[in-house]
Formats: C-alpha cells, structure tokens, sequence
C-alpha cells in the first residue's frame, strides 16, 4: 500500500476533481494525508484522507476580486513562502511515495521536487454553467495577448519565479 501527500488548493473545482481519486485511493488501503485550507476539511476526510490544514493563503483577497489569471499567478508565487515551508516541515516527518496535486497550484511541483518524490497533477477544466465567467471571450482573448506580449504581470512572474528557485535551491517553475 503507498503513502500519498495530496496538496490541494482552494476552490471546490480544483478540491472536488481530486476527491474520487483519493477516495478510491483510501478504498484501496493506501494512506493519504491531504494538505489543504480550513474549508477543505470536510470534503477531503469524506474520502477517508488524514486532513492536514495550512494557512489560507489568500490574505483576505476575495477569489471574485480577482480578474486577471495572471493575477491570480502572482498571488500563488508570493504566498508560496507561507504554504511550502509548512509542508515540506511536516511531510519530512513522513515516508511518502509520491505526491498529487493540482495543477495551478505550483507548490505540489515545488513539495514534489523538495521532497525528491515522484508526482501527479490534477488539471481542472472549467464547466458551462451557461453563464460567461470573468475570465471568458474578449477577457481570455486579452489575457492571452498579455501573456504572449510579456504584459504587466510577467515581469513579477519571473521575478517571484527566480526568487523561489534560489530559496529552494531548485530550477525555476516556467509560466506553463
């Protein structure tokens, strides 16, 4: 039976994907401890996982507030320092063979690489609920251009990116 360390993020579209898979998991006799915010408790010991909370990272900001992915990116690298150092701590008091995580959340990467362990990620996709979210259409269209142009956030991606790299002692996380 394996160890598993789950990291997962915020939002129910990024905990619930992951949740039949270490279900599935637990049914199987494997031991999975899962790392998440407060609001995750729940859902993640429904599965039969070991709920282990971290500090919600998002300091107040609003996920609605939010209109810009790039932004979000940025908020994620900057609040790395507060999730990573609390993992990694724990898990090293622990024998896991391999991580899963979400894909947006950088960390799972960051753990896995800390860790020396192998890694899977989970990649959430957006379902239609008919109504256009924020970030859809012309939004996405600019978001992209933003991207492709290096746009205001890329500067600070990189930055943050390198930053974390040199603290770890690891390879920088690319924008991808």
């Amino acid at each position: 039976m394996a160890k598993i360390l789950v990291i997962g993020g915020i939002g129910e579209g990024h905990v619930n994907p992951m949740l039949p898979i270490i279900k599935a998991w637990c049914a199987n006799g494997d031991e999975v401890h899962f790392y998440s915010t407060e609001d995750a408790r729940g859902k993640a010991e429904a599965t039969g996982a070991v709920f282990k909370p971290f500090n919600n990272f998002l300091e107040g900001v609003r996920q609605d507030d939010i209109s810009h992915f790039l932004e979000f990116i940025v908020l994620l690298l900057k609040s790395a320092d507060r999730v990573v150092p609390t993992v990694v701590e724990q898990a090293q008091q622990e024998a896991y063979d391999y991580v899963f995580h979400d894909s947006l959340f950088g960390w799972g990467t960051l753990i896995a690489r800390l860790l020396k362990l192998p890694h899977i990620a989970s990649h959430a996709s957006f379902a239609s609920t008919g109504k256009k979210p924020k970030m859809a259409g012309e939004t996405l269209l600019k978001q992209v251009g933003d991207l492709l142009k290096s746009g205001k956030y890329i500067p600070e991606i990189k930055k943050l990116s390198a930053k974390l790299a040199a603290s770890y002692g690891v390879q920088a996380l690319s924008i991808n």
